[in-house]
């Protein structure tokens, strides 16, 4: 029995790292032959189609596994000292008294052992101590021999807790230095520093209530802990797995976002080059519609641009008038200097 639960975790984590693949593969084929006509191709490997649908399959998966790990984490608890005894959480020492087992009333071949299993569970439950360190660290408060109070208790847990912290904040650390795990870092901070306030809350408040004892009614908070820690190291697991196939597919150049951002930057090209074409051509007028006063002083340039603005009012005045552009039309033949109107 020992052996089976204690590589059941081991298990559990081995199956992180080929179940998803596994299951995606035939989950996927099985897709492809529901959804596609008979007689027509399916979406072959390697295509755009089949790396999309491949990764949102993907991802259901882990996140579909990720569910299970804490379901299996649920199932795997032993019961409790409460459950042991048949009795509610909130029992008195008065009930507790009342149910205590005779050796031969246990009901069970193993009767010394049953028999021992009971009375320490009763001798920490009615132990108010005891009890209250046995909710928040389980069946290990038993070897603490030296702790009396729940002080004492309490710095016991905490030594036993603290270095666990310590060694992973200082490797979250490390991968962020190295560069690695860079998919969803917040999240893995987030999760660590949120587990450790909520563990810190569980041990040393008395009334605390956890988040989730409605949901799994009879579960004391050591257990709710179990199952806390369980479900961070899963969901870690999960970003490692989905983090690569995420980035993946936002670095694509066949994914329809980095489609899009092609053309748009292709477009963005080709009107930078119109942009500088006409720039130069309109520099080019400019320079030909300026070069007649290049190297005239400003004086000179005020006069030679009344003369011309002059020049071309009394050459529009000319132009409206029929009878004055006809008689200025012959002088200007007779002088054999032929101009246009």
């Amino acid at each position: 029995m020992s052996s089976s639960s204690s590589s059941s975790p081991l298990l559990g984590m081995a199956g992180w790292f080929f179940l998803p693949s596994m299951a995606t593969n035939a989950l996927q084929s099985v897709y492809y032959r529901l959804i596609t006509p008979a007689g027509s191709p399916q979406p072959p490997p390697n295509s755009p189609r089949f790396n999309r649908d491949k990764r949102n399959i993907y991802v259901l998966v882990v996140l579909l596994y990720l569910g299970y790990t804490v379901y299996e984490s649920v199932l795997s608890l032993k019961p409790n000292y409460y459950a042991m005894l048949g009795v509610p959480v909130d029992v008195n020492e008065k009930t507790l008294r009342s149910i205590l087992l005779h050796p031969d009333k246990t009901g069970v071949e193993d009767v010394d052992q049953r028999f021992i299993a009971l009375r320490t569970a009763y001798e920490t439950l009615s132990n108010p101590a005891r009890r209250f360190a046995y909710e928040r660290f389980g069946e290990q408060i038993t070897g603490w021999k030296d702790a009396i109070t729940i002080k004492d208790y309490i710095i016991h847990g905490m030594k036993s807790t603290v270095p666990m912290y310590i060694v992973s904040g200082l490797f979250l650390v490390v991968m962020n230095v190295l560069g690695k795990g860079q998919f969803a870092q917040y999240w893995r901070f987030l999760t660590f520093f949120t587990l450790m306030a909520y563990e810190a809350l569980v041990i040393t408040r008395p009334n605390f209530l956890p988040p989730f004892s409605y949901t799994l009614p009879g579960k004391l908070p050591f257990e709710h802990l179990i199952i806390a820690h369980k479900l961070s190291i899963a969901f870690f697991i999960a970003l490692n797995q989905i983090g690569p196939i995420v980035r993946a597919a936002a670095t694509s150049p066949s994914s329809s976002s980095s489609s899009s951002s092609l053309r748009l930057k292709s477009a963005a090209d080709k009107l930078d080059g119109i942009t500088k074409a006409l720039e130069i051509e309109s520099n080019n007028v400019l320079v030909q519609d300026v070069r007649p006063f290049v190297g005239v002083g400003r004086a000179e340039l005020v006069g030679e641009l009344k003369r011309k603005m002059v020049l071309n009012m009394v050459e529009a005045r000319v132009g409206n008038e029929g009878d004055v552009r006809e008689v200025t039309a012959n002088a200007v033949r007779r002088l054999g200097h032929p101009r246009t109107s």
